[in-house]
């Protein structure tokens, strides 16, 4: 098993889409990069590679822009490259335990 250390750091806090009220932390790894979300899908995930849970995927690409939840704005050329570092952030994620 991979063991990730460093800083996370909150991209996005989302609301449970089966649970009112219940919430789940999106974190990127300040050094290596990877992301993860503390939901039990993401969590309990079993076999060979990892992938994006819903909450990763719900991050919000509008108007070429991806919002972090520090209010932070990240502007792209156009809205495939910004879906692109969407997909390339959800996609950066190593199995850590």
């Amino acid at each position: 098993m991979a063991t990730q250390l460093g800083l996370y750091e909150t991209l996005k806090t989302v609301e449970s889409f089966s649970k009112a009220g219940k919430f789940y932390s999106i974190k990127r790894n300040t050094e290596t990069g990877s992301v993860s979300c503390n939901c039990p899908a993401w969590i309990f995930q079993k076999g060979g590679e990892r992938k994006p849970c819903k909450h990763i995927r719900s991050l919000d690409v509008t108007l070429n822009t991806v919002v972090l939840e520090n209010g932070e704005k990240i502007g792209f050329e156009t809205l495939e490259k910004a879906e692109r570092f969407v997909k390339d952030l959800s996609e950066s994620q190593e199995v850590s335990k």
